[in-house]
């Protein structure tokens, strides 16, 4: 098992070279944040190759939990399932949940991923408090609707 520092190092080095795959999905959830309309622009911050427990993900959004994988050819096999399996139920008890991704669907259609991934990290999203404001909005909403013979009704929700 590489101590913390050797994980810290692989992981910046992995940062610093990134799989062109990486590098497609990167450059297509940059562009998807760039986008996006404001009050969901801070959700879907990410970092590249984080560092969680003894585990490097290759994108995660902290605010939401999630950790996207893109997993080549080195994946395929009967071991490395079995590690990747349990890897995610690992990073699930912390409730970080993990999408997984082959080299080649990011390849054909990187916009697709990342619009997966974008629809993932939104569902996800949890707000960490409720505003009291909001709650009095919420109870003060009305609305008008027309009814015939008696003109506009005001009903509370």
């Amino acid at each position: 098992m590489k101590t913390r520092e050797e994980r810290i190092k692989f992981a910046v080095e992995m940062r610093q070279n990134p799989t062109t795959e990486e590098l497609l999905l990167h450059k297509e959830l940059k562009w998807l944040k760039k986008y996006t309309k404001n009050s969901d622009k801070g959700k879907l911050q990410y970092t590249c190759q984080a560092l969680k427990g003894h585990y490097i993900l290759d994108f995660y959004f902290p605010k939401s939990k999630l950790a996207v994988e893109i997993d080549g050819e080195s994946h395929d096999t009967v071991k490395q399932k079995e590690y990747d399996q349990k890897r995610t139920e690992r990073l699930n008890k912390f409730g970080i949940k993990v999408i997984r991704f082959t080299n080649e669907e990011v390849k054909k259609n990187a916009v697709v991923v990342s619009d997966k991934v974008c629809k993932e990290v939104l569902a996800r999203f949890k707000p960490k408090y409720k505003s009291k404001k909001k709650k009095k909005k919420e109870k003060e909403k009305h609305y008008t609707r027309m009814t015939p013979g008696r003109g506009p009704v005001v009903i509370q929700r």
